[in-house]
């Protein structure tokens, strides 16, 4: 016995010297570069890192010539009860780059759309996602410290790639530490995102949630403070659909949103925003039910919806800081916004909730005849009881502001009531009565009864 056991250390000893001088490495490589490029794929170059009874190990692999796709590390991890069941316990991929890219309408992933099945495989969408995820004969998937990069027509997105996909639990979960989202001048950088979905093996739906505690958006007139969200994630077919809510700590920022996306070209994606909010000049701008079709150059037509806004900010910003007043304005506002980005205004009406004041400095007033010097007196302290505030376009699109007031100053002709119509042009005050009789009969200003 004890001489058997001998003669084994020695055999086995023999046979470890044959495998460390032998060139398995590179008869290895070449067995599995062979197969891949049987299947497909073209320029492939890798290397065998490591062998062993439980695990293997490929790393510096690359795909396609130019701007290949690169996997620095991959390891597969076996037992031998796995391998009698033609399964594998885990594929690990490091540091993974993929660049998912609309041409023609179509989703592809760079160097997979030039495969020889190709012309065959159905096009990318949720449905082909998981008839894949269905066919890996892992338990467990892990991508980490990867990269993807969306291109679609007029926006991308960068992100990282820390994922697990469980076969067992039939779940994906996703983390990633920063996010890049760049659409013209927009810019959403999202942080410390994380989302968790589950399959429903009889549908062959993906449902889930989503949530971000930091957002930071550049790029729009007013940039908002940092922001956070959450939500739910459905994925069935050719669609995703990707709902929540964003908001500032304080809330002052705010929007609930519903994207749609469609693989097929046939179907329009489509942005909605059920409601969004944002502070402006002490008040709030609104948005309800707003609908954008995604990635289709087309003017956008949206209300926006004024509430008590600070008619003292809005009359500063429209003169120059040269007016002033007291109280506040809510009303509706047209916008359209063009193709390439023009904002025309339609029209819109602002009122005033209660009476204030107007103080305009009397040299905002060009002129010097009689007429406009008692439209100066008046309109020095204005005490209005109606105010409003209209805003429309010329046939120029040169947006044209008017003021309406009724009111009185009680330093002028004992404080008797006046109406008057005032157009608000730039940073200058051009003064024009819409009644001509201002101009020829100036006591038509003060009304019938008015008090002495």
């Amino acid at each position: 016995m004890r001489r058997f056991l001998i003669i084994m250390l020695v055999f086995l000893a023999l046979a470890g010297a044959v495998l460390a001088l032998a060139p398995w490495k590179t008869i290895l490589e070449r067995q599995i570069v062979s197969a891949l490029e049987t299947r497909g794929f073209s320029d492939v170059k890798l290397h065998v890192a490591g062998l062993g009874l439980k695990s293997v190990v490929l790393s510096d692999i690359t795909f396609g010539a130019e701007e290949p796709l690169t996997l620095q590390n991959v390891k597969i991890d076996y037992s031998l009860a796995g391998l009698k069941s033609k399964r594998l316990e885990k594929l690990t991929i490091s540091a993974p780059a993929f660049v998912l890219r609309q041409v023609d309408g179509r989703w592809v992933i760079v160097h997979f759309q030039n495969m020889p099945s190709s012309t065959t495989a159905k096009p990318m969408n949720v449905e082909t996602l998981t008839e894949i995820l269905n066919t890996i004969p892992f338990d467990q998937v892990v991508v980490e410290k990867g990269r993807m990069t969306i291109e679609a027509d007029g926006w991308n997105l960068k992100l990282p790639l820390d994922a697990v996909f469980n076969r067992e639990q039939s779940t994906i979960s996703y983390k990633a530490d920063t996010a890049q989202f760049r659409k013209g001048n927009l810019e959403a950088d999202i942080n410390n995102l994380v989302a968790d979905i589950h399959l429903d093996s009889d549908t062959n739906a993906w449902s889930g949630q989503w949530q971000t505690d930091h957002i930071d958006v550049k790029g729009t007139p007013a940039t908002p403070p940092t922001l956070k969200g959450s939500g739910k994630i459905e994925a069935q077919g050719a669609a995703i659909i990707v709902d929540g809510s964003v908001q500032s700590d304080d809330r002052s920022y705010q929007a609930s949103f519903r994207y749609d996306h469609s693989f097929d070209s046939a179907t329009q994606s489509v942005l909605t925003l059920p409601s969004a909010a944002m502070p402006w000049k002490e008040g709030a701008l609104k948005l309800v039910n707003l609908k954008v079709p995604v990635g289709q150059a087309q003017p956008l037509r949206l209300n926006v919806e004024v509430s008590n806004v600070s008619i003292d900010e809005l009359l500063g910003a429209m003169t120059g800081e040269r007016v002033t007043g007291t109280g506040n304005v809510s009303g509706t506002i047209p916008v359209t916004i063009n193709k390439n980005g023009d904002l025309i205004f339609g029209k819109g009406d602002l009122k005033a909730a209660g009476p204030g004041t107007i103080n305009m400095p009397p040299d905002a007033i060009p002129g010097d005849n009689e007429q406009i010097s008692l439209v100066r007196n008046i309109l020095a302290n204005l005490n209005y009881t109606v105010l409003s505030i209209s805003l429309n376009n010329d046939n120029q699109n040169n947006l044209g502001v008017t003021m309406s007031v009724e009111g009185s100053n009680p330093d002028v002709y004992n404080g008797r009531a006046v109406k008057l119509n005032v157009n608000l042009t730039g940073d200058v005050l051009d003064f024009i009565q819409q009644n001509v009789m201002l101009l020829t009969k100036p006591q038509t200003l003060w009304e019938d009864g008015a008090n002495e």
